[in-house]
């Protein structure tokens, strides 16, 4: 179940699922469509289930949850940034249609298969990718690939950023600079 803090930490209430009473107050927008920043850290969520609620959502935070299954989150075209990080979190199926994703955190989950990272070549806008932290913290076990790195820049070469680093610009611009 979820469990609702207030403000002084107790719990508000519980609920099983994310549903609108449970969105309203989160949020505390009566038109959950007019949401656009949604946060909900720490909620022992382990589903998406009831997300769709709030379809105009740019910047959703995920953070410390029990989630496993990415499934709902094709119903936020619009979503640019998604913390993820600290959940239980194998495999990136669904999140091929987040076309809009402009940062995505990752780190603290179970990503083993370093083929995980090809489900994110759909994502051209996306410029910041993070699976651990600049200090090597909270990394997912696919981090410790030898070829890591490598893979994550050729699946996605418009990356800015990949853990806290800046890289080089996109590969097709060095191309360009070094032909002219």
């Amino acid at each position: 179940p979820v469990c609702l803090r207030s403000r002084k930490g107790r719990p508000a209430f519980t609920m099983s699922a994310l549903d609108e009473k449970v969105l309203k107050a989160v949020t505390g927008e009566f038109d959950l469509e007019s949401v656009q920043r949604l946060t909900l850290p720490r909620m022992d969520l382990q589903s998406l289930e009831g997300i769709q609620l709030c379809p105009n959502v740019v910047e959703l935070n995920l953070t410390g949850n029990k989630i496993s299954k990415l499934n709902g989150l094709e119903k936020l075209p619009r979503l640019k940034k998604l913390i993820l990080t600290s959940n239980n979190i194998q495999s990136l199926d669904g999140l091929q249609t987040l076309t809009q994703l402009d940062q995505l955190h990752l780190q603290d989950n179970n990503l083993k298969d370093i083929d995980e990272l090809q489900k994110l070549e759909p994502l051209q806008k996306l410029r910041y990718l993070y699976l651990r932290n600049i200090d090597q913290e909270l990394p997912n076990p696919v981090c410790k690939h030898p070829s890591y790195r490598t893979v994550a820049t050729r699946i996605l070469p418009h990356l800015l950023c990949l853990d806290g680093e800046r890289l080089r610009q996109a590969v097709s611009s060095n191309m360009l600079s070094h032909t002219i």
